[in-house]
């Protein structure tokens, strides 16, 4: 039960980064191909943020699970 629950707690936490990096892309007016081009990041590691297959997050969300919290990713100015 309780892997369960990391489990959903981190793929939300993912979808949300990458609905969060998505519209900082739509705000500069940048496709995910132009800023792959202009920041030297492999496309295939933009698309992985923006889809949500990111993997850096898990040990973030388990720490906030034993702290009974959720972690909150915002790309902000």
């Amino acid at each position: 039960m309780e892997h369960e629950i990391r489990k959903q707690n981190l793929q939300q936490l993912r979808l949300e980064y990458g609905e969060s990096f998505r519209r900082a892309l739509a705000e500069q007016g940048l496709t995910p191909e132009e800023f792959s081009e202009q920041s030297k990041i492999p496309l295939t590691v933009v698309e992985d943020h923006l889809s949500g297959k990111l993997r850096f997050l898990g040990e973030v969300n388990n720490i906030c699970f034993r702290l009974n919290k959720r972690l909150k990713v915002e790309l902000v100015d």
